[in-house]
């Protein structure tokens, strides 16, 4: 967040929240190292990537799980709380158990509300419940800031609620030139197509897709999606631009298994996302300041763009 390395969240039950660290904390140092130059020299090791968000992705991995050459089980942060007092602390790091999530509500502005943590095929159930409670919304906000994919088959089967009848959404783009025989669970073998059979009764108000620079995969084909068919406007930051896909692992002498990117989606109207990040309609980040104080502007411009695309007498 501009020159500072600044707490953007912090998960539930983590030996962070344990510490009193929240969201707006700016982090001084790093293991007895500045911060800044903790996290370039953690960035230089990092390897080459799709784009520099996902290299940056791979520093924040770094700092929450260790680095895979010095493993460590702590790591002493010096923080500037949001009071301005400083503190150092020492972390123990331990596995969380943080199962991926979908979670529905209705706005206190009567706006519907998703939020998906990451695209787990176990939630594939829980999709026809979420619509159902923001059935009658006048607009719907999907929240997929930090949520780095998953399967495709689920961010597919939630487009399906969000359009009416058969919708191309663009092609496979494959090495051979030849339809892949599988992709995570979303292709079936013979076709290059892509295309959305909305479901019966589906979901058809304004609606605007979150994103932020840790926005991956699954994500963006979603927000892209969306985007591309003018189905939804996208709010927030330019996506992590990481974007193929890998049909199995291949054994290497050894004993080892590699994957490999075998497979590309080129989106009906817009650019490549692999390498380039779903470019938001409408492009905002939060400050310092709006962590510290609670705001969300991410969010509160999202509103702002539903309501110039609403019906004037369907305005909550």
């Amino acid at each position: 967040m501009g020159d500072s390395i600044v707490v953007l969240a912090v998960a539930k039950d983590s030996a962070a929240e344990k510490a009193g660290i929240v969201k707006g904390n700016k982090l001084l140092t790093i293991d007895g190292t500045t911060a800044t130059d903790w996290w370039r020299l953690q960035s230089q090791k990092a390897r080459k990537n799709s784009t520099e968000r996902a290299r940056q992705k791979t520093v924040k991995r770094m700092l929450n799980s260790g680095d895979p050459e010095a493993p460590s089980s702590t790591l002493v942060l010096g923080l500037e709380r949001n009071d301005a007092t400083r503190v150092q602390t020492t972390l123990t790091r331990s596995v969380l158990k943080r199962p991926d999530n979908l979670s529905s509500k209705i706005l206190p502005n009567g706006y519907g509300y998703m939020r998906l943590t990451g695209f787990d095929l176990r939630l594939m159930f829980e999709v026809a419940s979420a619509f159902d409670t923001i059935k009658d919304a006048p607009a719907l906000v999907i929240d997929l800031r930090g949520n780095g994919g998953g399967a495709l088959k689920l961010a597919t089967h939630m487009m399906e609620y969000l359009v009416q009848g058969k919708v191309p959404l663009g092609k496979k783009v494959t090495r051979s030139g030849r339809p892949p025989r599988l992709f995570m669970g979303l292709f079936d073998v013979g076709t290059m197509e892509l295309q959305l059979t909305g479901v019966k009764a589906p979901y058809l108000a304004p609606v605007a897709v979150l994103v932020d620079a840790d926005s991956a995969s699954a994500s963006e084909f979603f927000a892209s999606a969306l985007q591309g068919i003018g189905r939804a406007q996208v709010v927030g930051e330019t996506s992590c631009g990481c974007l193929l896909g890998y049909l199995g692992y291949a054994n290497v002498p050894g004993g080892g298994a590699l994957a490999y990117s075998e497979l590309d989606f080129a989106p009906l109207h817009g650019k490549r996302i692999e390498g380039t990040g779903v470019v938001p309609d409408h492009r905002i980040s939060p400050s310092r300041q709006d962590l510290i104080d609670g705001k969300d502007p991410v969010l509160a411009l999202a509103l702002q763009v539903l309501e110039i695309r609403l019906p004037r007498s369907a305005t909550p």
